[in-house]
């Protein structure tokens, strides 16, 4: 009986140990941050709903600002704060906000506010001019690529 009792705690004990260091060694814990941020703003403090609905980058202010995805977001206007708030992941970018381009190429690099793209319904950062001019000539394929990379890519 006595040797039962301790097979069961053992197995509880291994049980939780196994599970703290899969949380303490997931990409959210060791790898990079889900959001590229600077000094924790989302987008650098730029409207993610002023890219869809007004297609134009466009910062925001603090007085129209929500936190989510461990970030704060902000916004242009309440409006906009209201739309991100009723669909977030509809208008976070991609990949995490990072470059789509080096996401595609296996790093993570910032996405700059201003060097961006909405296709097909979703919204895309890249680091430079130049680079998303080199992501533009084949997005579909860049974006393939990604997806594939993004999560190894995050953890690291």
């Amino acid at each position: 009986m006595k040797g039962n009792i301790f097979f069961k705690n053992f197995t509880l004990i291994f049980a939780f140990l196994l599970l703290t260091l899969s949380v303490s060694f997931s990409p959210s814990a060791e790898g990079k941050p889900r959001f590229y941020t600077r000094d924790g703003l989302a987008l650098e403090g730029y409207d993610a709903v002023a890219y869809f609905k007004d297609s134009r980058a466009v910062a925001g202010s603090g007085s129209y600002s929500t936190r989510w995805g461990e970030a704060e977001w902000r916004f242009a206007s309440a409006e906009n704060r209201a739309l991100f708030l009723s669909n977030p992941s509809s208008y976070a970018p991609q990949f995490g906000g990072y470059c789509a381009y080096g996401i595609s190429q296996g790093y993570a690099v910032r996405g700059a506010p201003k060097q961006w793209t909405v296709y097909q319904g979703k919204l895309y950062m890249n680091y430079s001019a130049s680079v998303r001019r080199k992501w533009s000539s084949a997005k579909d394929h860049f974006i393939t690529l990604a997806r594939k990379k993004v999560s190894g890519v995050l953890a690291n």
